[in-house]
């Protein structure tokens, strides 16, 4: 017998963990098991006369990921003209929730995070054969075992099509889509073509903000601006009194041209700052717990649970 779809009718909602134009997503629990929590994603369909039972099987197969390193993913549905899909909860937020909430974060936070962040980028591009595409701080998952994962891979152009923020980047670029235009890499901005290590860019420029606690770019005037500083100008550097591990490790990500950028497997098995994070990882577990405990607010955004 094939499994009952899901309606949003079997969840009950513990309340909202973001909320974006784009998209929102709920902390929700199931009412036929309130021991279980996950967090529902609900994106608009935007697209005319588009096909909301294709749209499903196509999450389906982009999401169905295996990997530790990757968020869980427990299936989707269509409702009011919506896909929703379900996923694992990771309850200590994103790389920007956790910034924001510590400051700047120390080299050697930084190193565990930017370790797990490339295993999981290493399976997705080895082993799935998928560009993330949507690398930025707010994707990068943190939960209170200390455990880093990505989420939001891999989308397809058939689901870009048919959601309500369809990212077309050159003009007419709404405030969501702008947030993720921000972490594009050159080519990506200058619409060639481009490969694995699109990913890789854009995960040296969202350590690099969490290491200085802002967007690297944040002195662009208007979007315009910041695609023209992204496409032509140097790339950004590690800031002053930074390990020379840590600045080259930018330097290997923030390559301008493709073909002198690395590889996720490159920077695994050769790259120092990676190598401390995989083979010396902080307690990152008592990391979160002292930012939580520092800021009761992480207690009410993000809430545990035993």
């Amino acid at each position: 017998m094939a499994e009952q779809e899901a309606r949003l009718e079997d969840f009950e909602v513990v309340q909202m963990l973001a909320e974006r134009p784009g998209a929102t997503v709920k902390l929700v629990q199931p009412k036929a098991n309130k021991d279980m929590r996950r967090a529902l994603k609900s994106v608009p369909i935007n697209a005319e006369g588009a096909d909301a039972d294709e749209l499903v099987r196509e999450v389906n197969k982009q999401f169905g990921a295996d990997s530790p390193s990757i968020v869980r993913f427990d299936g989707s549905f269509s409702e009011n003209n919506a896909i929703h899909i379900k996923m694992e909860y990771m309850d200590q937020g994103s790389l920007l929730d956790l910034y924001q909430a510590a400051g700047p974060l120390p080299e050697k936070v930084l190193a565990t995070i930017a370790a797990g962040a490339l295993r999981g980028l290493a399976y997705l591009h080895n082993e799935r054969k998928i560009i993330h595409r949507n690398i930025k701080p707010s994707n990068i998952l943190l939960n209170h075992k200390g455990e880093v994962k990505l989420s939001d891979f891999g989308q397809s152009r058939k689901l870009d099509n048919a959601y309500s923020a369809a990212r077309t980047y050159l003009g007419g670029i709404t405030a969501h889509e702008k947030v993720q235009s921000c972490y594009m890499s050159p080519e990506r901005v200058l619409a060639t073509t481009y490969e694995y290590n699109t990913d890789i860019w854009s995960l040296g420029l969202s350590i690099l903000e969490a290491a200085e606690g802002r967007f690297p770019y944040s002195e662009a005037k208007d979007e315009d601006d910041l695609l023209d500083m992204i496409s032509e100008n140097d790339p950004p550097t590690a800031p002053k009194g930074a390990s020379n591990e840590f600045a080259e490790f930018i330097n290997q990500c923030l390559k301008r041209h493709p073909k002198k950028r690395v590889q996720a497997n490159d920077l695994i098995d050769e790259d120092s700052f990676v190598r401390r994070g995989m083979e010396n990882p902080v307690d990152l577990a008592a990391f979160l717990a002292g930012v939580r405990e520092r800021n009761p607010d992480y207690n009410k955004k993000f809430p545990l649970f035993n």
